[in-house]
């Protein structure tokens, strides 16, 4: 699994609003090295993406069987990619997405 995270700021006179979450990363970053059970791998990036490897480089990906998540941003990576479909109703929680199995987006 690669992981990507990554922190945009929409409103930079709001400190109290990501200062919190940007200061959260290297906290985050030490508790999986610290677990090597976990599969985390390794890190790269500093700024405003990092990159998380976890066990593997390479994936088969089947249609439909991905997604990327976006919160008060335009789209990023493999939102640019496909088309975007709101996170509401059944698609609001990753365990009812999952529960449900993925459907191809036309």
């Amino acid at each position: 699994m690669v992981f990507l995270i990554g922190l945009r700021v929409n409103k930079p006179w709001k400190v109290h609003k990501w200062l919190p979450v940007l200061r959260a990363m290297p906290r985050m970053l030490k508790e999986l090295e610290s677990h090597p059970e976990s599969g985390f791998l390794g890190h790269s990036g500093a700024g405003r993406i990092i990159v998380q490897y976890r066990r593997h480089e390479t994936y088969i990906v089947k249609p439909g069987n991905y997604e990327a998540v976006y919160s008060g941003m335009p789209p990023f990576g493999l939102g640019k990619a496909g088309a975007l479909v709101a996170a509401t109703g059944t698609r609001e929680e990753a365990r009812a997405r999952i529960a449900a199995g993925a459907q191809p987006l036309k």
